[in-house]
């Protein structure tokens, strides 16, 4: 459960689990789009890959265990918003950091850090790679909650 030992880092599937739960609230209806995985049957994978928040890391695969990283949830959390028709706000990142930024994240880094979603870490680093943690996870999607409600 991700309610417990807080400062671990979150998997793949955990994230997916709290946008499912996230999106089914907010927008009172159950996901019912599915995409598979072949090292997965993780419904909520499943249904966030469905409505395209989630891709798989190539081959059919998901790597659900893995530990998500901090550019990962930056673009997680923006596609989530797109699906729920509350895009976030447009911006560019402005962290020490920005060139080790990937190319695919960078637009969702802009846009979560603009929105108040997702912030840096201290000497305003944005650390990409970083694993993100359980509570980070919880902390960011409520100010999603609270941004597109």
């Amino acid at each position: 459960t991700l309610q417990s030992a807080y400062t671990q880092a979150t998997t793949r599937a955990e994230f997916c689990a709290l946008a499912v739960e996230l999106y089914e609230t907010v927008m009172g209806t159950e996901i019912t789009e599915r995409a598979t995985f072949s090292d997965t049957t993780d419904v909520n994978v499943e249904k966030m890959a469905g409505l395209g928040v989630v891709n798989g890391v190539g081959d059919g695969k998901f790597d659900p265990s893995a530990s998500l990283t901090r550019e990962e949830a930056a673009t997680m959390l923006s596609r989530l918003a797109n699906v729920m028709e509350k895009p976030l706000t447009a911006g560019t990142a402005s962290f020490a950091d920005n060139a080790s930024i990937s190319s695919w994240a960078s637009e969702a880094v802009g846009q979560v850090q603009a929105s108040g979603i997702m912030n840096g870490i201290e000497g305003n680093q944005f650390a990409p790679s970083d694993p993100y943690t359980r509570e980070q996870s919880i902390v960011t999607m409520l100010r999603l909650y609270d941004f597109v409600k």
